[in-house]
């Protein structure tokens, strides 16, 4: 017997039905994977803006406060200025829905 058709019957080689088989299951188990990874990374992206967020209301609260509580322009001309930072980052976080209701 030829030694290719008696691997063939011993069920030693693979068909090529077989082996596209594997490789579908092998790709449906890295895709149920995949799908499990994609909640938990946007999970850490969101508490990481969140993060952010309760970083900038304090920083704007806080200067909210000495602003009330100052008596130098100075001081007032440096506050504007870091503002002008702040606030558009705030903006942008409120604009892509990391800042909701009750944050």
């Amino acid at each position: 017997m030829h030694p290719g058709a008696a691997a063939y019957v011993d069920g030693e080689e693979k068909t090529f039905l077989d082996r596209l088989q594997r490789f579908h299951l092998v790709g449906a188990d890295g895709s149920v994977r995949m799908g499990s990874a994609g909640p938990w990374f946007a999970g850490y992206l969101k508490k990481d803006s969140a993060a952010t967020t309760a970083r900038l209301r304090e920083r704007l609260l806080d200067m909210l406060g000495a602003a009330r509580r100052s008596d130098s322009i100075e001081e007032l001309d440096q506050m504007q200025t870091r503002l002008t930072v702040i606030l558009p980052r705030y903006a942008a976080l409120l604009e892509h829905g990391a800042i909701g209701k009750g944050r």
